[in-house]
């Protein structure tokens, strides 16, 4: 596959050790923009200034380096993989704690890399019937919206650039520092209470201090009642995304002719959508840290992952430590596997995921 192992050196999204969240390349410059104008982002758009010059105008003074920074780096990252990868972006807030708990799963079941990028979805028992984008769809047309628990667990949402309004009549950018609208802490408390019982953990004394020791953690490290804005970059690779993604409208329903999405993105100068995308684990759980060295063990590297939090540096290597002291006592990795659909005889090879587009 193309760019397999293809190291991406000091551009990583994320700081996931001891020191601060490091952004190399400072904050978009005047003279910056012409460089990126080939990126997909930035295509045959000519507000992009005005744009981000409002989202920065939204920040305090002394937030605007940083923030910009972070537009800057995407940007970066879209010029060095877009040739033979599409670019979308997966905004969140309260589902931080989620992602994080569903990667320190993978970590202990899995051997995942603790430094690896933010796990959407981790059950793989979710997705045994899913076998193309026409079980999606028809799951999203038996309910009203997108928010249905039922579809929920098998896409999550994206936008096709980091200046997309998504047909929110305002750029993604407006939401990078607080967070996207998509959820509430007390849906994802029950996701979280669904994931251990799912792993196992069931007895209901232990189930209600565990989570307690979880929320403790999060809130200590992604904002408590405040939670943090952060976004995913993904690179999906273009052999493969026509099978994992759609371009959606506003909650969920497919955009008109927005299957395939190579094609449907194609129309559209500048980029604006939304897109739903399937985060099959047998997929991203493959996804390689982007500064990773070059691996001879299967990896396919079809998928590539910045992890950016604007507002503020978390540390998320000692917060999935904290994670894993709390979760090991009361996990049995054997079991848990079994219940999560990673024993070896649920794990087909690769890939057992929707290998049709429609």
């Amino acid at each position: 596959q193309a760019l397999q192992g293809d190291p991406v050196g000091d551009v990583d999204g994320h700081s996931y050790g001891q020191g601060s969240h490091v952004h190399p390349l400072g904050a978009i410059q005047e003279e910056d923009w012409a460089s990126y104008a080939s990126t997909p982002s930035l295509q045959g758009r000519t507000d992009m200034k005005t744009i981000h010059a409002r989202f920065l105008q939204s920040l305090e003074e002394s937030s605007r380096t940083k923030a910009s920074s972070v537009v800057h780096q995407m940007l970066a990252n879209e010029k060095r993989f877009s040739e033979a990868f599409v670019p979308l972006y997966h905004l969140y807030s309260v589902s931080s704690l989620l992602y994080e708990l569903q990667t320190v799963l993978a970590v202990e079941l899995l051997e995942y890399p603790i430094t690896g990028p933010p796990v959407m979805r981790f059950s793989r028992r979710a997705f045994g019937d899913l076998r193309s984008l026409s079980n999606l769809l028809s799951v999203r047309e038996r309910n009203v919206s997108d928010r249905a628990h039922e579809y929920r667990s098998l896409a999550v949402s994206a936008f096709s650039s980091c200046f997309a309004s998504g047909g929110y009549h305002k750029s993604i950018q407006q939401y990078l520092w607080a967070g996207f609208p998509s959820g509430t802490a007390t849906y994802v408390n029950k996701l979280i209470e669904d994931l251990l019982s799912a792993a196992g953990i069931s007895e209901p004394d232990v189930l209600s201090s565990l989570k307690a020791r979880i929320k403790t953690i999060g809130d200590d490290y992604l904002g408590g009642t405040e939670p943090l804005g952060q976004v995913l970059q993904i690179f999906i690779h273009k052999s493969v995304v026509d099978a994992f993604a759609y371009g959606a409208q506003p909650l969920g329903a497919l955009a008109p002719r927005g299957i395939p999405l190579t094609a449907w993105l194609q129309q559209q100068c500048p980029l604006e959508g939304q897109v739903r995308l399937v985060p099959h684990p047998d997929l991203f759980l493959d996804a390689a840290s982007p500064s990773a060295p070059a691996r001879q063990d299967g990896h396919r590297g079809l998928v590539r992952i910045f992890d950016f939090c604007p507002s503020r540096d978390i540390d998320k290597q000692a917060l999935r430590r904290d994670l894993q002291a709390v979760l090991r006592p009361y996990l049995n990795p054997a079991r848990a596997k079994q219940l999560l659909g990673y024993a070896p005889e649920d794990v087909a090879e690769f890939p057992a995921v929707p290998d049709e587009v429609i």
